[in-house]
């Protein structure tokens, strides 16, 4: 039986920003477990919509940066769902952070890091912290910006789009 992680959207009434965000990414967030096998994840975003999995993959991804910037988001077992996270920041008019996300991939070879946590934590201690830190910091800031910005947000963008599409979200 597929799980469904619709909400009320009664639930919901007067929830914008972060809080609707939440909401809507809360019912997933103990089905999520990337923290053993890749598979496992990957079960995860078979049996979520697209659109479902793009939010929890983009809470996650601004979590780990806004936490640790890049770094810790690539060396994190979070990692694994960059592609997941790109795709939402895509789908939710989010393309500056997507931008953004783009430019840390350039770190990795072909510009795409691995699903497999060990592997990306191989390329990325192949590069000094030193250096590191300066090809993540700038990127790392103008993410952080867009976090500051009234309107470019991504809770912002990411309530507009689950507004626009109550029946990815709401169940009745």
């Amino acid at each position: 039986m597929q799980p469904d992680y619709r909400i009320s959207s009664v639930a919901t009434n007067g929830l914008t920003g972060q809080d609707l965000f939440w909401a809507v990414v809360e019912p997933m967030w103990e089905d999520l477990d990337f923290y053993r096998e890749q598979e496992t994840a990957a079960d995860f975003f078979a049996k979520a919509s697209l659109a479902q999995g793009a939010m929890i993959a983009m809470w996650w991804c601004r979590s780990e940066v806004c936490n640790g910037g890049f770094d810790q988001f690539f060396f994190n077992s979070t990692g694994m769902i960059w592609s997941e996270a790109l795709k939402g920041f895509r789908m939710v008019g989010a393309d500056s952070h997507a931008q953004r996300l783009e430019e840390a991939l350039i770190l990795f070879p072909g510009g795409e890091a691995s699903r497999v946590r060990g592997e990306r934590v191989e390329a990325l201690e192949s590069v000094p912290e030193e250096q590191r830190q300066e090809f993540f910091n700038p990127i790392d800031e103008a993410f952080f910006a867009l976090e500051r910005s009234e309107n470019g947000n991504l809770d912002a963008l990411c309530a507009k789009y689950i507004r626009s599409n109550p029946s990815e979200f709401f169940r009745d």
